[in-house]
């Protein structure tokens, strides 16, 4: 299955994901987080600079505050990278979900882990 994995691109399985400006207030990224558990944080240029999660950001007075910031080329993949490459990250990082992003570190989406097994099972069944 690893070996099918690493055929397979990201951008077959990304997907679009919530994000918040790092310069919006807390009570519109508070809001954001109602729909969701939590936020990918991106600056004016659309470049990843972490992540919110609802519990913290409810209790911070701003984006800022409330970021877990992140080395984007630590934790993401680009839409070329491989399933494989995705999967390594994840396992090595505890994340079931992990950001993709371009060249530039401008966000495009996210991968989860669920994908990474739809893609296994769909692999499977063309065997």
């Amino acid at each position: 299955a690893l070996k099918r994995l690493s055929r397979i691109s990201v951008e077959k399985f990304m997907k679009p994901s919530p994000t918040i400006n790092i310069n919006a207030s807390s009570e519109k990224a508070y809001e954001a987080c109602i729909q969701c558990r939590w936020l990918w944080v991106i600056d004016n240029n659309q470049r990843l600079l972490g992540w919110i999660d609802r519990a913290t950001v409810s209790q911070a007075g701003s984006v800022v505050e409330a970021m877990v910031q992140i080395k984007p080329d630590e934790i993401a993949v680009t839409k070329y990278s491989s399933l494989k490459e995705a999967l390594s990250i994840m396992l090595s990082k505890a994340m079931r979900t992990i950001p993709v992003i371009d060249e530039y570190g401008i966000f495009q989406g996210e991968i989860d882990m669920a994908d990474i097994e739809k893609a296994t099972s769909e692999a499977e069944k063309k065997s």
